[in-house]
């Protein structure tokens, strides 16, 4: 239903001790889910305008999901939804939302996540609140991802890149509505649009979901899967899982030289379920603003030029009052919860960017700075910790890209140079009472470049070559985290200051073409981790510590992917990726050579029937291998593999309106996907089993 021509432009219950904020938007929900139901149900016109997207960068290693792949399945997670239409992601789950993911096996700040040219760093220490978690599905308009360290504009990346882009420029004012309802009480709602104005655009929009608690395969709840002091008390196995409210703007103004654009966002999440950790959330709350101005008036040294200021906060708080935990002493069960973290976060960058086509070279280039703020408070029965106390990572950066054509080759090529300080400005007291007096302060430099080719070997056929090398920061809670637990039988935690920047060095290599009415493509990686941050265990007299190391590793796959266009009316397709990664050294109290929170081989197929043109039925099915490579240091078990069918259908009756109807797992599977998540500080220790058959209904409208 999006198809608005369009090109991007270079960019519940709460705790009796801490108030929820002033300012909670979730008030505004009735009032919108009426809003967007009338705005559907009183439509009067539709415009008919042309599809068009551009990606952001060069398409050399890159893949991307339009709104449309977006759109038509449930609009629960984003990060799921991409490990369905890419096969090197993987989902990593901890409850019904809110789901992080790996790219090729690397997640957390492996990976480096930007929306609309800025960045939102979680604020848990759990990663209850990944970045993709900040911004509504319904509300992307375009992802892409770039595996690898093979970008040096937005900073640090080892593993790869992910860019989502919310809405762009357009050609002409619409409204955009649509209501989902779904399996397990899932309800959502979203509205947006935009004007056109003499000399610029408004657009913005609202998006809302909640859901309950789903069943897995074998009809338990997830909120039964946690045992001991972390299960749910059991007025709380069935209560609401999550309800999140959200929204974005973005204001532009032309002339005819220059450019003005302005954006922003908002998420409000309320009472968030993770049977997966100790804790649940609260609220999570975030805000983002970008700012920008290009001037598109040559000169010598640039064609265009560009200054962008960004700027994001998260303001997030946990506890345990739903669990067993927080009544299992008088002085629990009157004040709440047994453990509470309160935690904020933000994150500032300016930078200044630059063009210039020399006819043979086309370059990109620039500086930067980036200011991280991180700040965890956390109450453990009677012990008051400064989790991560206060935390400043600093960097300033200047970088290049370049793109050329030499004989049959297409090249690209970039460098960058980041220097970078990072600091606690609160009390270490318990991480230095554990490794003895350290250097607080820590200064990096962190070189990265890469190098990608591309050339067409013969008549549809081509060859694409890489090698780069990335580095990043170590991130606050690696180097400061300042957690000390009071019972002796669970391990505190400490950081280690003196922890070296990740780097990875990488080759990649793939090959694909057409053949008739057949496309296809594959490739593999190689992977040299050096100085990779890995979780270590400590001696201790009285209790297990843990806490970072450097350690070095390799990691190497392969991936491939193929279409056949069987007839007009009906295309397949199939995906499969795989990957390997290996400990070169260990890290104290290791003695597993596998590396963790690898997934195993997985895959899809799927089979698109479109027997007219308004419509589009299709059939999928997710496999993948048992995890059997295994870290048994990080407490990994094994996990079976499985096979599960997914069906959804979409008819577009007329300009205005369509309606899509969908079935993932279709025959009730009970399975669960990878240990994943086994770093964070309050894991409940278990496997979250995925969803069991989850049917929706999607109606939209747009004008």
């Amino acid at each position: 239903m999006k198809n608005r021509t369009r090109s991007f432009i270079g960019l519940g219950r709460m705790s009796p001790l801490i108030p929820k904020p002033v300012f909670n938007p979730m008030k505004l929900k009735n009032l919108f889910i009426a809003a967007t139901f009338a705005a559907i149900v009183n439509s009067v016109a539709a415009m008919t305008l042309q599809p068009h997207a551009v990606p952001a960068v060069s398409s050399l290693f890159e893949e991307g999901a339009v709104a449309e792949s977006v759109e038509r399945q449930k609009p629960v997670d984003l990060a799921e939804i991409l490990s369905r239409e890419m096969a090197s992601v993987a989902y990593i789950r901890k409850g019904p939302v809110a789901g992080d993911f790996l790219l090729r096996g690397l997640g957390r700040d492996n990976i480096l996540v930007t929306l609309d040219g800025g960045r939102t760093c979680g604020a848990c220490p759990n990663r209850m609140d990944p970045p993709a978690f900040h911004v509504g599905t319904s509300r992307i308009e375009s992802v892409w991802v770039r595996p690898g360290p093979f970008d040096v504009e937005e900073g640090g990346v080892v593993g790869g890149i992910v860019r989502l882009q919310t809405e762009a420029q357009f050609a002409e004012d619409f409204l955009d509505t649509s209501l989902f309802g779904g399996a397990f009480s899932t309800m959502a709602a979203n509205a947006a649009g935009g004007i056109l104005l003499d000399s610029g655009q408004i657009s913005g929009g609202i998006d809302y979901r909640r859901g309950d608690p789903y069943k897995d395969g074998n009809g338990d709840l997830v909120t039964r899967a946690p045992k001991g002091p972390a299960a749910y008390r059991p007025a709380n196995l069935d209560r609401t899982a999550y309800e999140i409210f959200g929204g974005d703007f973005s204001a532009s103004r032309f002339s005819e030289d220059a450019e003005w654009i302005l954006n922003g966002g908002f998420n409000a999440a309320d009472d968030v379920l993770y049977p997966g950790l100790r804790m649940d959330a609260d609220y999570d709350r975030s805000g983002r603003l970008g700012l920008s101005y290009q001037r598109n008036k040559a000169s010598d040294f640039a064609d265009r030029w560009a200054v962008q200021l960004s700027g994001s906060t998260v303001d997030h708080l946990m506890d345990d009052g739903y669990r067993v935990s927080s009544a299992s002493a008088p002085m629990w069960r009157e004040r709440g919860y047994m453990m509470r973290t309160k935690a904020d976060t933000r994150f500032l960058a300016a930078r200044l960017r630059a063009e210039k086509d020399t006819g043979s070279i086309s370059w990109l280039y620039g500086v930067g700075y980036e200011d991280r703020n991180w700040d965890a408070d956390n109450v453990l029965m009677n012990v008051r910790n400064d989790m991560i106390p206060n935390v400043v990572n600093r960097s300033l950066s200047a970088w290049a890209n370049a793109t050329w054509q030499m004989s049959d080759w297409d090249l690209e090529a970039g460098a960058r140079i980041e220097v970078a300080r990072s600091y606690a400005r609160d009390s270490l007291a318990f991480l230095e009472s554990v490794r003895g007096p350290t250097s607080n302060q820590q200064d990096d430099i962190l070189p990265s470049g890469y190098l990608l080719a591309r050339r067409s070997l013969v008549d549809n056929l081509w060859l694409q070559l890489g090698i780069g090398h990335g580095e990043r920061l170590p991130d606050p809670q690696e180097r400061y985290i300042n957690l000390r637990n009071p019972n002796a039988m669970m391990p505190s935690w400490v950081g280690n200051p003196d922890l070296d920047p990740v780097t990875n060095t990488e080759f990649q290599a793939r090959m694909g073409g057409t053949a008739g009415s057949i496309d296809y493509s594959a490739g593999g990686f190689y992977a040299y981790l050096g100085d990779l941050i890995y979780l270590a265990s400590l001696p201790d007299s009285t209790q297990p510590i843990r806490t970072y190391e450097n350690i070095d590793a390799e990691l190497y796959g392969f991936d491939a992917d193929i279409g056949w266009q069987v007839i007009e009316e009906i295309r397949l397709e199939a995906g499969l990726a795989w990957q390997q990664g290996r400990k070169l050294t260990l890290a104290s109290g290791n003695d597993d050579r596998d590396l963790g929170e690898i997934p195993p081989l997985s895959g899809r197929i799927a089979g698109v029937w479109s027997p007219i043109d308004s419509v589009d039925i299709t059939a999928e099915g997710l496999f993948a291998d048992a995890q059997n490579d295994l870290d048994t240091d990080l407490g990994e078990v094994r996990i079976n593999g499985y096979a599960v069918m997914n069906a959804r259908a979409a008819w577009e009756i007329n300009e205005v309106f369509e309606v899509g109807v969908g079935v993932d797992n279709v025959f009730d599977e009970n399975y669960a996907l990878h240990n994943a998540y086994l770093r964070d500080p309050f894991s409940a220790g278990v496997v979250i089993n995925e969803p069991g058959r989850f049917w929706f209904l999607r109606v939209a409208a747009s004008f």
